[in-house]
């Protein structure tokens, strides 16, 4: 069974340069769509403890682990993508705030999540995300780093979305 995806026309984009805020919004709302798919691309770079300095892509610096390295989910790598579904652009993220592990991989491959107090979703895209989209989400859509410290200069990065209702 061939899915019928629909490309996802991004409300902004995040240009090359210093990356300052938590979360950035890329759409403002997500039609009523049951899976996403997400493919990213880029590099970007990040310091830890003020001097190091570590590239990466999409899936973060695996292997990574300073203490220093305070990640928003903490099943992820540093510095690896991640989206998330509502709250606002200066929450933190569950993972963190509220000490447990939001983003789970379920048998089926796919990305599953629990939602934060504040009703948001985070999950990591990394370089290709296959998302079943929770029930009620309509957006807004954040993406963000893996890292709590700031900032993250961005080299280069592409995000493209589609959606289906499978």
């Amino acid at each position: 069974m061939a899915i019928q995806w629909t490309d996802v026309k991004l409300d902004r984009s995040v240009p090359a340069g210093e990356f300052k805020p938590l979360w950035a919004l890329v759409l403002e709302a997500v039609p009523d769509w049951k899976r996403l798919r997400l493919e990213a691309d880029g590099e970007w770079t990040f310091l830890l403890d003020g001097t190091y300095a570590y590239s990466c892509g999409p899936d973060g610096a695996a292997g990574l682990s300073p203490a220093s390295a305070v990640p928003i989910l903490r099943n992820c790598p540093p510095g690896c993508l991640l989206g998330r579904f509502g709250g606002s652009s200066a929450e933190i993220g569950a993972a963190t705030a509220q000490g447990g592990e939001t983003g789970t991989t379920g048998g089926d491959g796919e990305t599953e999540t629990a939602p934060a107090s504040t009703g948001s979703v985070a999950f990591p895209i990394g370089r290709d995300c296959l998302y079943k989209v929770p029930e009620g989400v309509f957006g807004p859509l954040f993406i963000g780093f893996n890292l709590v410290s700031r900032p993250v200069t961005i080299e280069k990065l592409t995000l493209t979305v589609k959606g289906a209702n499978l």
